[in-house]
């Protein structure tokens, strides 16, 4: 699977992580390091996908339009409107309200498999939306996108300084600025601008065949669950009248071996 260079530059749960790269037994006396700072960690021998690290990532999202959370905001009006037409309603319950306009990826990499899962909520409702009554019963939706590549090793080639510079054209060319170093949940990354969103790529994983190129973040969705598999935005924000999306890190943890 090779890396789409436009994949690049369009952007779009948690386990117990232990480390498998020694024995069992050496496992049970010695716990795995677990690395969630910037500090180098030392690559599984080989190259390609042998080499990588255990990689656990849990990214969240979430939409804004004038700096508001639109469905979140539409919601409550409809379920306003119902209660005063004397309706009969069901309104979601606190924690199904906040995942209203937002969404989570979590990535779990390693040299045995490599998996990005992108789940997002929507608004929905009882019948097929036809039934006003219907539109009051409110439920939420949640849709799930994943993508599973095993032992695919071209996709993970160690990116050198030269090869770096190189990469960095194309975004350049297409109205994308470097902002500088940044770091999100003790991890380095490069920033990016183009006017309308700023977002910061993982550039801890060069070394591992990771893309530090600006992925496009302002819709809070890639090109699918896939899309995080070589190239990680660890935040993200919109820079006109608050219109697009703020994306973060929840956490990152790099381990020696393997993810369970």
């Amino acid at each position: 699977m090779q890396k789409p260079l436009a994949l690049m530059l369009s952007l779009t749960i948690a386990c117990t992580l232990a480390g498998c790269g020694k024995p069992a037994e050496d496992r049970a006396a010695e716990p795995a390091a677990a690395h969630s700072g910037g500090a180098p960690l030392q690559s599984n021998s080989g190259s390609g996908v042998a080499a990588l690290p255990a990689i656990h990532a849990v990214l969240a999202w979430e939409s804004l339009l004038g700096g508001e959370n639109l469905p979140r905001k539409n919601y409550r009006a409809r379920m306003q409107a119902c209660k005063g037409a004397g309706m009969q309603t069901r309104e979601l319950s606190p924690e199904e309200e906040a995942r209203l306009g937002t969404g989570e990826v979590e990535i779990l990499i390693d040299a045995r498999r490599q998996t990005a899962r992108l789940v997002h909520w929507t608004l929905g409702a009882e019948g097929n939306g036809d039934d006003a009554r219907g539109t009051c019963l409110a439920r939420l939706e949640q849709h799930i996108d994943q993508s599973t590549v095993e032992d695919n090793s071209a996709m993970y080639e160690s990116i050198d300084e030269d090869t770096r510079a190189r990469q960095r054209q194309l975004p350049l060319a297409a109205g994308w600025k470097l902002a500088g170093d940044g770091q999100a949940s003790g991890q380095p990354c490069t920033r990016w601008d183009n006017g309308r969103q700023e977002v910061c790529m993982w550039s801890g994983g060069l070394k591992w065949g990771f893309s530090e190129a600006p992925a496009d973040v302002a819709g809070c969705t890639v090109d699918g669950a896939g899309s995080y598999l070589d190239a990680i935005p660890l935040d993200g924000k919109p820079l006109q009248g608050g219109n697009g999306c703020v994306m973060r890190t929840k956490s990152f943890t790099l381990r020696e071996g393997l993810n369970p």
